[in-house]
């Protein structure tokens, strides 16, 4: 009985250290897990927190270039204006209120060409503008418009369809430049070469009717100094004729020079600015 006895003290105490062994490689097992769990976890957060920073980073500098986008439409010297896709404003720059007096409050709902242009305005350039509209297409043109207190003003313009990425229309934006003083100064220099044609007109009616002038009596001289060399008989008095009649041929022919001349001055400034230019 005692050597049983110690057996069984003996396979108890084994099995309760080989339970304790297990425990403690059950418990260090678990807290691995556990760290493993956590560095996974923590791993995770730390990439989620990467691609969050990277994904505000990108927000902060899309809204950055929007901003700076915006703040230059905003102050552009041009004229721009936005419109939905049934033609009416939704936005306008600074430099559109300065060409045409209206404010954005003024313009919004309302469709531009209502607004601007007036009873002088090409109705052709109207239409061609409807036209490319209707289609979705870009437009270039130059058209005539109305200040808000009545003053007319030319503007070279472009209107450009937005699309969305379904091709679906989003919006127009058109871009205005006023051209009012070079539409005036070619006016001007329109007058200026109308007047310079007259002129040369002029000129080239004096230089014919002093010509005519000039040859009548010219040729009176010339015909009388030949009948007078046919007629002498004295050789001092025939060289003295001679010299007349060279004389007065000469005089002719530099009065041809001068009107030749003048003629193909007028025509080449009349090829070089011709009337209604």
């Amino acid at each position: 009985n005692l050597g049983v006895s110690e057996h069984l003290k003996k396979v108890d105490a084994y099995w309760a250290n080989e339970v304790s062994n297990s425990v403690e490689n059950i418990a260090f097992l678990i807290f691995s897990m556990i760290i493993l769990v956590c560095t996974y976890g923590l791993h995770r957060q730390k990439l989620a927190f990467v691609e969050l920073l990277k994904l505000k980073q990108t927000v902060i500098e899309s809204e950055k270039q929007r901003t700076s986008h915006a703040l230059i439409a905003e102050h552009a010297k041009d004229a721009i204006i936005v419109t939905d896709p049934n033609g009416l404003v939704t936005w306008v720059n600074k430099g559109f209120e300065r060409l045409s007096g209206y404010s954005l409050q003024e313009m919004v709902g309302k469709s531009p060409g209502s607004v601007l242009q007036g009873k002088e305005t090409c109705p052709y350039a109207v239409q061609r503008i409807s036209n490319a509209i209707e289609k979705q297409n870009n437009i270039e043109s130059t058209i005539l418009n109305y200040h808000k207190n009545g003053t007319p003003y030319w503007i070279d313009m472009i209107i450009t369809p937005i699309l969305d990425e379904d091709d679906h229309l989003n919006c127009y934006i058109a871009v205005e430049r006023d051209i009012t003083k070079k539409i005036q100064l070619e006016k001007k220099l329109e007058q200026s070469v109308e007047r310079a044609n007259v002129a040369n007109e002029a000129k080239s009616t004096f230089l014919a009717t002093m010509s005519h002038e000039l040859r009548t009596p010219l040729n009176g001289i010339l015909g009388m100094a030949q009948i007078m060399r046919g007629e002498t008989t004295n050789s001092e008095h025939k060289e003295q004729l001679e010299v007349l009649l060279e004389s007065g041929d000469h005089l002719t022919s530099l009065l041809d020079d001068i009107l030749d001349f003048s003629k193909i001055k007028i025509f080449h400034l009349t090829l070089k600015f011709p009337l209604g230019i």
